[in-house]
């Protein structure tokens, strides 16, 4: 049984006033039955600034090959309840605001996301991860190739959508990865390393604004995905 390959989409769902978000519009769906793939679902509960949000992941499945693929928001953490920035965030601002402790961390982005149960221990546990994957990282923040992100182009979002599951379902192979490489870089040098960061924590330490700057979900979603055409694997 061959695995099921994720496909990571570019779409916030916490910017949606809808309870119930669709990756993938009705028409879409129909469209891609009518191609003769099969469409299952997977569902999944993330909560963000004061609300939960069901997301209605698809499942697209190639008869002929057998092979499957999953699309998943870029920035939902697939086994976590928040999105991959709120936790990337909490362990930015402990590694990079000096004197900062985790609980502290933890109390600056419940706040900032609206997630009042945040604690030290989530902080924790999510940079015990990102260690591990620092110098992986390095090498995802020097990565500058061009088609790691949406391309910019006239065609709408369900025929880029279609495409991406088109080819993501031509193989029956499984897609080569590189393993990660062993962790001996700092966390804090390899955030320095992603200028969006820098500029998120510098944009949030010289203001009193109770939010981020729009751009850094789009940011990190990006550099997810970057992360994932390197290694196969998301990054938290």
């Amino acid at each position: 049984m061959l695995a099921i390959n994720i496909l990571l989409i570019s779409v916030q769902f916490e910017t949606s006033n809808c309870v119930e978000f669709k990756i993938i519009s009705d028409e879409l769906e129909k469209q891609l039955r009518k191609m003769g793939y099969g469409v299952s679902h997977r569902r999944k509960k993330m909560t963000v600034n004061n609300k939960e949000y069901e997301i209605v992941r698809s499942i697209i499945r190639n008869p002929s090959t057998g092979q499957s693929v999953i699309l998943t928001p870029d920035t939902m953490s697939v086994h976590r309840p928040y999105p991959s920035y709120v936790y990337l965030f909490s362990v930015v601002i402990y590694e990079l605001q000096h004197g900062l402790s985790m609980a502290g961390a933890a109390r600056i982005t419940g706040k900032l996301f609206c997630i009042p149960k945040f604690s030290k221990s989530t902080v924790c546990r999510a940079r015990k991860h990102l260690i591990a994957c620092a110098s992986a990282m390095l090498e995802a923040a020097a990565d500058t190739d061009e088609g790691n992100g949406r391309a910019v182009s006239s065609i709408s979002v369900d025929e880029e959508i279609c495409r991406e599951v088109c080819v993501a379902l031509k193989s029956k192979s499984e897609p080569t990865c590189k393993p990660l490489p062993p962790s001996d870089a700092r966390l804090s040098k390899a955030f320095y390393a992603i200028p969006w960061i820098a500029r998120a924590i510098v944009y949030f330490s010289a203001s009193t604004a109770k939010s981020l700057p729009k751009d850094f979900a789009d940011a990190v979603g990006d550099f997810v995905r970057r992360f994932f055409k390197l290694y196969r694997c998301l990054l938290i």
